[in-house]
């Protein structure tokens, strides 16, 4: 096995996967959310593009049951249920339903990704749990980092870089790449949650007066689900 990431956000539509497994990473705060949802009894999560295709989904799927959320400006989005914030995402709110979620930067990733084969996605919540999967599946992982507005993301990279971490220690071998990432995990690994305060993401979470969340996103390894993006919907097998 050999692991690598994607540095610079890019779609990769021509990697449908023979032999891999993608890892799709936006840690503040679009995959965090979905891991805290689907650990919360929500059925499943459908990622669009856009404002618009979340509305209109919603109309072409039963109503009860269903919950909008997403975000732009870090904000909820007027008309849906919820945001994009994990604390959001309570068992009270989302047991036993779907959310049809649309965020700035992670939603995207994913749907640029949707034709490959194996597609995870991971945060530092369930980053040990993902990393067993990639393992058990025997196929080479790439970590896909969404970044913002196709931008290096450090708060992504070096999430990406901690499951470098524990795949290298499993005799996984590392690209350049991810020997890359895995080096800047290990320079923030003292305190991640300072990591994400000077993030520029985070950054602009606290300006929004959302600094609440970036604690809950870098909690490492409290989720044991593994979602798997299949056929347009994300769901814990």
């Amino acid at each position: 096995m050999r692991a690598d990431i994607e540095l610079m956000p890019q779609d990769i539509p021509d990697r449908k996967g023979g032999g891999k497994v993608f890892v799709v990473i936006d840690v503040l705060r679009a995959t965090t959310t979905i891991i805290e949802a689907l650990s919360n009894g929500c059925t499943d999560v459908i990622p669009v593009v856009t404002v618009d295709e979340a509305f209109d989904l919603a109309k072409r799927v039963p109503i009860e049951g269903t919950l909008i959320g997403g975000e732009r400006g870090g904000l909820k989005v007027k008309g849906f249920d919820l945001g994009n914030s994990p604390r959001e995402y309570t068992r009270d709110v989302v047991s036993g339903k779907r959310v049809i979620l649309t965020t700035t930067n992670g939603t995207k990733a994913l749907r640029s990704i949707a034709a490959c084969e194996n597609v995870l996605v991971a945060g530092f919540t369930n980053a040990h749990a993902v990393v067993q999967r990639c393992l058990a599946l025997k196929a080479d992982p790439v970590m896909v980092p969404a970044g913002g507005e196709r931008k290096f993301s450090l708060e992504d990279v070096v999430c990406g870089g901690m499951m470098m971490d524990l795949l290298e220690r499993e005799g996984v071998a590392l690209t350049d790449a991810a020997r890359a990432a895995c080096i800047l995990y290990r320079t923030f690994a003292h305190d991640l949650l300072e990591m994400a305060r000077n993030s520029e993401h985070g950054r602009e979470l606290i300006r929004v007066g959302l600094e609440d969340d970036l604690a809950l996103c870098v909690q490492t390894n409290v989720s044991s689900s593994v979602p798997v993006f299949r056929d347009g919907s994300i769901r814990v097998d």
